[in-house]
């Protein structure tokens, strides 16, 4: 079994699991990270703090806060939006590859986000990654006022 700490996955443990289906499982100190990490958003929520994607919209609609009780569903919508794509499925091989090797289970072991269920051929499949890196991005005007 190979065991995802959020550091230390080297391409031979990737190979064994996306090739050779070794199974994979997360290290004690991963998910101790990863309850820390809910324990802080869930006393953003009780607090009723706002903070941008937690409980505020994404983008343009980042001045509106969302309730409570939408929250979760704000969430799942993020994961469903990034996690959509185009084109053929990947193999199984590269899919596994995909979500162990850095689309999901090292970020996740490092609490930064949860694994997708597919690994499209062309879309995002990693909501920090980023087209292009923000140095290179045209620069943004920023609009004061309400939506």
């Amino acid at each position: 079994m190979i065991v995802i700490d959020g550091h230390s996955l080297t391409l031979a443990q990737l190979e064994a699991v996306a090739v050779g289906r070794e199974p994979v499982g997360i290290a004690p100190e991963a998910w101790t990270r990863m309850e820390a990490s809910r324990r802080v958003v869930e006393e953003i929520l009780r607090s009723g703090r706002v903070v941008y994607g937690v409980n505020t919209g994404f983008g343009k609609l980042s001045t509106v806060t969302i309730p409570l009780q939408a929250t979760r569903e704000l969430q799942v919508n993020l994961v469903r939006s990034h996690a959509a794509g185009v084109g053929e499925p990947l193999r199984q091989a590269e899919t596994r590859a995909r979500r162990v090797g850095g689309g999901a289970f090292s970020p996740w072991a490092k609490a930064w986000a949860r694994p997708y269920p597919l690994g499209p051929s062309k879309g995002r499949t990693r909501p920090w990654a980023r087209a292009r890196p923000r140095s290179q991005r045209p620069a943004r005007k920023r609009r004061m006022g309400l939506l």
